[in-house]
């Protein structure tokens, strides 16, 4: 193949040898400065801060995946209040908003997370990443939503065994008056 490509060639570069050589703008004798084509700049190092904190993030979420809640909380406290990369804090007060909003978590604490969620969009919109963290803005809307509706469903059912409480003792004391009049 490259045989058959190298025949095509060459007598086309042979007929080329007695031409002429086309309009030069450059003086006789003058050789044609031919620039080296820029060198592809290397791609950005990642700078130490960041490599620190995507590690202090990676601990957090093993101390969260262990159920270490107050571990995990403490760490992404410390990457959201010490980074200077906006998507790092992002992701570290995502991530709190969270700890603080599941039913599960010994840190479960509604008042924080509000906090929390208000803090995570004044960074988002000052970076504007909403597009970026759209996914997760929602997620945590909805978890947000599910424990105001599972808090609401507790105060009822507090509610509930109080009134029901009450109607036990009513009970208890009428059956005590019923006996005595016996």
């Amino acid at each position: 193949m490259r045989q058959a490509a190298l025949a095509l060639l060459l007598p086309a570069l042979a007929g080329c040898a007695g031409t002429p050589a086309p309009y030069s703008m450059l003086a006789p004798g003058e050789s044609p400065v031919i620039a080296a084509a820029p060198a592809q700049a290397p791609p950005p190092a990642v700078p130490p801060q960041s490599a620190y904190y995507a590690s202090e993030l990676r601990a957090a979420w093993e101390a969260f995946r262990a159920g270490d809640y107050e571990r995990a909380r403490l760490g992404y406290e410390r990457v959201a209040g010490r980074a200077d990369e906006p998507r790092i804090q992002i992701r570290a007060l995502i991530s709190l908003a969270m700890i603080r909003l599941l039913p599960s978590s010994k840190v479960h604490d509604v008042d924080a997370a509000r906090v929390i969620l208000g803090e995570l969009e004044r960074r988002i919109e000052d970076s504007g990443l909403r597009y970026e963290f759209f996914g997760e803005l929602e997620l945590l809307a909805l978890v947000a939503k599910q424990d105001a509706a599972l808090s609401a469903e507790r105060a009822s059912g507090a509610r509930l065994r109080k009134e029901l409480a009450a109607r036990d003792a009513l009970i208890r004391q009428l059956r005590a008056l019923s006996v005595e009049a016996q």
